[in-house]
């Protein structure tokens, strides 16, 4: 039986609040470019979405887990259900929802179609990335593409008539792209003959579409060596020519084997190699070489941001899967009768340490969902800037929190879908309930599109320095302001809260100091040694200002409801996740500067011969 939107629960309440109330998404809408967009409209099609994706993507999410992509004679395949939903996903026009009108696509504003990619997500963690692929490299080649690479090969990728994957990890090379030894080496017809091996890609086999069109980095002949050497190259599986279209010519692209991997298991990840019987050809995006790195980023920010959205969903999905359990599951007493024989039995969700559980997982799926949501607003307050200089600056916000997004949401998604197991007990652990699902699924969030580390690094490397510094301060100033607007609503409640921010504001200021300081006297490994500390500081911050100015704003509008209104406990619970965040992660960002502080290098000075 298909799924319904019940069976799919994903609070539409509070994505209404974020984009409504809080980013005021609809002050833009009925202007250019969404002159035919409204409140009412995009509302509809989120309530539509959430039925739709209820209805198909959602049911396949078992299959893709219990059945998953299977490898059998060089080719993958994909459980039933997930071509089905693929094939209604496409019908339903959902992959079209932000592709521009130039492609046959609906226009939406980015923060819409990132909610709707996290109710996907929420839905099918193993379907999402097959649609999305196809949507980013779409967009690659139409950014960078000749007009004859964008006509053959971008519109039917929005389409997703075809799907896209992006080939940069390599079996010697592994988060070392510059190391890729991957070849192209120029035909007399302009094109390229590939050879070379790519692991982990995503997508890079499967049924669900007639053609995968692969963009590949790779070395060509008498290119310098590292990043600067490596070039773009559009590599079909069944060759395309640019003039007449697909012929359906096998093009030498091998799947060697998928990984069997500890979760997303309908997410076919695969061996490649290319060329193995020399007759692989690709074409040079663009035309020019050398510049594959920074092409390629495009895509690789976008697919961060992306991954930083699974996040969100991961801890969405986890708090509604715990929640519901939570309310449903008697045993026990209240806390305050448990010396009382005959006291009644209750529900867990009355237990206090439950309730911690379940209000923290709310706090942070409602947080991360913020700054994902904020940072998809600045690209569309980017795409419809009225400057140069106003576009500059909402590009370099939404620079300075791509590796936040990847890192934080995905640490934090993973940890509450731990969370959610300890919820259920024992139960949580098995089969029976999706919470051991979600911790496998989500847990490849910290790993895939550069670990982690390689996020923290390029936020301390970068990021921070980026523009004069003008970025950071910016997101300091954001969380100053928040703070103080929260010391003057009114409510004692969130004065506590306001000053455990700004003295988180000035532990990043501090922090930032620190590292200066160990530069200037060489102790380089305090940097790799604390940056992941400091980005996990820095998501707490975003969070933490983000649910402050909500907050604020749900104590302005509980003031002004009606007797007969319905939301007085939507708008207090804004008030309560804010306090939580404020109450029990907001400190561990002082702490961590006192770690920083410390300075110890204990991890590089230790004689090898101890591990």
């Amino acid at each position: 039986m298909a799924a319904t939107a019940t069976d799919f629960p994903f609070d539409l309440r509070q994505l209404d609040f974020a984009l409504f109330e809080w980013l005021r998404l609809g002050d833009r809408l009925g202007q250019a470019p969404y002159d035919e967009l409204s409140r009412d409209v995009v509302q509809l099609v989120l309530e539509e979405a959430h039925k739709a994706i209820g209805g198909y993507v959602a049911p396949a999410n078992l299959d893709a887990d219990r059945i998953g992509a299977r490898f059998e004679r060089g080719a993958v395949t994909l459980p039933e259900s997930m071509k089905q939903a693929w094939n209604a996903f496409r019908e339903g026009g959902w992959h079209q929802l932000g592709v521009a009108p130039e492609y046959g696509g609906q226009g939406f504003p980015h923060s819409i179609t990132t909610a709707v990619d996290e109710m996907v997500m929420a839905a099918c963690p193993s379907f999402v990335f097959y649609p999305l692929l196809s949507r980013d490299s779409g967009r690659m080649i139409d950014a960078f593409g000749t007009p004859a690479q964008k006509e053959a090969f971008a519109s039917r990728l929005f389409d997703a008539e075809w799907c896209g994957t992006m080939c940069l990890t390599e079996p010697g090379a592994g988060s070392d792209v510059g190391a890729s030894t991957t070849r192209a080496e120029r035909r007399d017809d302009g094109t390229y003959q590939i050879s070379g091996s790519k692991c982990f890609i995503t997508a890079a086999d499967h049924d669900l579409t007639s053609n995968i069109i692969h963009l590949v980095l790779a070395r060509t002949a008498d290119a310098p060596p590292g990043t600067k050497g490596l070039s773009l190259f559009i590599v079909p599986k069944r060759w395309v020519d640019l003039e007449g279209g697909e012929d359906g010519q096998d093009n030498d692209v091998c799947v060697d084997g998928i990984e069997s991997k500890m979760g997303i298991h309908g997410s076919a990840t695969c061996s490649v190699t290319f060329g193995r019987e020399g007759r692989c050809r690709g074409y040079l995006l663009g035309g020019e070489e050398l510049r594959g790195i920074a092409q390629m980023f495009q895509m690789m920010n976008d697919a961060r941001l992306d991954v930083g959205t699974s996040g969100a969903a991961a801890a969405g999905a986890s708090y509604r899967a715990a929640l519901d359990y939570a309310k449903s599951r008697i045993q026990g007493v209240r806390f305050e009768e448990m010396n009382k024989p005959n006291a009644e039995k209750v529900a867990i969700v009355e237990h206090p340490d439950v309730r911690r559980m379940l209000l923290m997982m709310k706090s942070a799926h409602a947080a991360l969902q913020s700054i994902v949501l904020w940072t998809a607003d600045r690209k569309d307050r980017a795409h419809t800037a009225a400057s140069d200089e106003e576009r500059a600056e909402f590009d370099e916000d939404v620079d300075l929190m791509t590796p936040i997004l990847k890192a934080h949401c995905t640490e934090v998604g993973f940890e509450m879908a731990s969370t959610g197991i300890n919820v259920l007990g024992g139960y949580g652990y098995c089969r029976d309930y999706p919470l051991e699902q979600h911790c496998r699924d989500a847990k490849i969030g910290t790993i895939y599109e550069g670990t982690n580390h390689i996020q923290a690094l390029d936020l301390i490397g970068r990021k921070l320095l980026m523009k004069g510094g003008r970025p950071f301060e910016r997101f300091l100033a954001r969380a100053e302001s928040a703070s103080a607007s929260a010391k003057a609503c009114g409510e004692p409640s969130l004065e506590t809260a306001a000053i455990e921010l700004s003295r988180s504001v000035e532990a990043l200021r501090e922090a930032r100091t620190l590292f200066a300081q160990a530069l200037g006297e060489g102790r380089l490994a305090l940097i790799p040694l604390s940056a992941n500390r400091f980005l996990e500081m820095m998501g707490a911050v975003a969070c933490g200002w983000a649910l402050l100015e909500q907050a604020v704003l749900a104590v302005r509008r509980l003031e002004s409801l009606e007797e007969n209104e319905a939301d007085p406990a939507f708008y207090a619970g804004r008030v309560s996740v804010a306090r939580f965040h404020a109450a029990h992660v907001l400190p561990t960002v002082a702490s961590s500067l006192e770690v920083i502080r410390a300075g110890d290098l204990c991890p590089v000075e230790a004689d090898l011969a101890i591990f």
